[in-house]
C-alpha cells in the first residue's frame, strides 16, 4: 500500500478540489484540518495532518475523528458535481484495522460503488503516512 500513499503525496489539488476546500472553510470539517487533494465525480482523496486535539488519552487517533474524515471524504465522492445537489449520510460502517499511535498524516480515498436515483453507495480506505491501511468503510447517502 505504500505505493498508493506515494501516489497521494504527488497529487496537486485541482480546481474542483480547491473550490470544495473553500466551501468547507470555517465549517466543522474545516476545523478538523481536512484537505481535499482530488475530487471528481465518484472519487475523492483527502488528507489530514494529525494534531493533539484528535487523539485519545493513549495518543491514538480517536475513532470518531476517523469516522468523520471517512464520512466527509465519501460524501464528497457521492456529490453529483455541477448540479448544486448535496447528499446526506443515511448509513455508515467502519472497520478499524490497526492502531494509529504515532501517525502524523492520514489519507482517505473514497469511490462510489453505485449511483441510484435517490441513494448513492461509497467505499472508503484510510491510510497512514507510511502506507499502512488503517481503516475501511462503507457509506450510504441520500440525494
Amino acid at each position: 500500500m505504500e505505493n498508493r500513499v506515494n501516489y497521494f503525496k504527488n497529487i496537486e489539488p485541482d480546481w474542483v478540489a480547491r473550490h470544495f476546500q473553500e466551501h468547507i472553510k470555517g465549517s466543522f470539517h474545516g476545523s478538523l484540518g481536512i484537505q481535499i487533494l482530488k475530487l471528481e465525480q465518484g472519487h475523492c482523496i483527502s488528507y489530514v495532518d494529525i494534531h493533539p486535539g484528535v487523539t485519545n488519552h493513549i495518543g491514538s487517533l480517536h475513532g470518531g475523528f476517523l469516522y468523520t474524515i471517512a464520512d466527509t471524504t465519501a460524501g464528497f465522492a457521492a456529490v453529483p458535481l455541477g448540479t448544486g445537489i448535496t447528499v446526506t449520510t443515511i448509513d455508515g460502517h467502519m472497520q478499524f484495522l490497526r492502531p494509529t499511535v504515532g501517525v502524523k498524516r492520514i489519507y482517505a480515498e473514497a469511490e462510489t460503488t453505485k449511483d441510484g436515483k435517490r441513494i448513492i453507495f461509497a467505499d472508503l480506505k484510510i491510510y497512514a503516512d507510511d502506507g499502512r491501511l488503517l481503516s475501511t468503510g462503507s457509506f450510504t447517502f441520500s440525494l
